[in-house]
């Protein structure tokens, strides 16, 4: 090897090294405990769902058909209330809205019911003057700061935005490179986010844009078939790898940062995770679907 090719392939190694990985040291998932029964001790089965909120988490628990909420009392969880909804009977997604009302996806009807904090019924999101008709399709739903909806829609291929109530504002077409798209998520400045399953990619369109672009290259290197996008708050993603039963740490820049768990059934491990949301005390919580349990780690980052 010749000194003529020796300096550009330093600076070929400087210039891609920090997109490899960089940060990667500091996404540190680290177990805590775990949700495994209601507060009458019946078990969860296959739960699917899960989301956070001042102190309260709500446990989609798909296989028994019902929701659980469980309030954070001097650090211990407590509760584990059980709320039926006969309008869901396969809880898929949960989230919060800024007001504190539970939406639940239902797997079932692909419809989403809007209860109260108590886990009080108190109707189905209608969407209303939606292009195209109403069938849709929604595989996987999205808040934003001021609790518009941002509904994945898989029949019209697009995301579709309304306001709270439902009413129809825009939508934006959905990538036509991508092959199955499984979740839609929006980080603080109001980016919307899709991610791809079969490619393992994540797509991004800015605030009010009408079209998505990609925001990361191939990832199937690190995720085997990721389903759950979550935004970290601080400009990163969150990616949870169902089959390969890990989650991967993305930049805001769409380059790798890390990647932590595997696969097993031992406290801490996952089988077919589902939904991961975070808390405000830097804890990653996550349906870990076919361990039947919800599980609480502490976060590094």
């Amino acid at each position: 090897m010749t000194k003529k090719m020796v300096l550009p392939m330093i600076l070929a190694v400087l210039f891609f090294w920090p997109h490899v990985g960089q940060g990667a040291e500091s996404f540190r998932l680290t177990y805590d405990r775990a949700i495994q029964a209601d507060g009458k001790g019946v078990k969860l089965l296959h739960p699917e769902g899960v989301a956070y909120r001042d102190k309260t988490f709500v446990v989609a628990d798909t296989g028994n058909g019902r929701l659980l909420r469980f309030v954070l009392t001097r650090g211990e969880l407590d509760g584990g209330l059980v709320i039926v909804i006969p309008q869901a009977a396969r809880p898929m997604q949960v989230h919060f809205s800024s007001k504190g009302e539970i939406l639940v996806l239902d797997g079932q009807s692909r419809r989403i019911v809007r209860l109260d904090a108590e886990g009080k019924v108190l109707g189905m999101v209608q969407p209303q003057g939606v292009p195209g008709g109403s069938t849709l399709m929604v595989r996987a739903f999205a808040l934003d700061a001021e609790d518009n909806l941002y509904l994945l829609d898989l029949f019209g291929k697009r995301v579709i935005v309304t306001n709270p109530v439902g009413a129809f504002q825009r939508e934006i077409p959905l990538p036509k490179q991508g092959k199955a798209f499984a979740d839609v998520a929006l980080d603080p400045k109001g980016t919307v986010f899709v991610l791809d399953s079969v490619n393992a990619a994540v797509h991004a369109a800015a605030r009010g844009a009408k079209t998505f672009s990609p925001l990361t290259n191939d990832l199937r290197q690190y995720a085997t078939f990721p389903t759950n996008l979550t935004s970290d708050g601080r400009g990163g993603l969150l990616v949870v790898d169902r089959n390969g039963a890990g989650i991967v740490k993305i930049g805001q820049d769409g380059y790798y940062r890390g990647r932590q768990l595997e696969m097993g059934w031992k406290a801490g491990l996952l089988y077919y995770p589902c939904q991961l949301c975070l808390t405000d005390n830097d804890e990653a919580v996550i349906a870990d679907r076919d361990n039947n349990r919800v599980q609480i780690y502490r976060m590094a980052r």
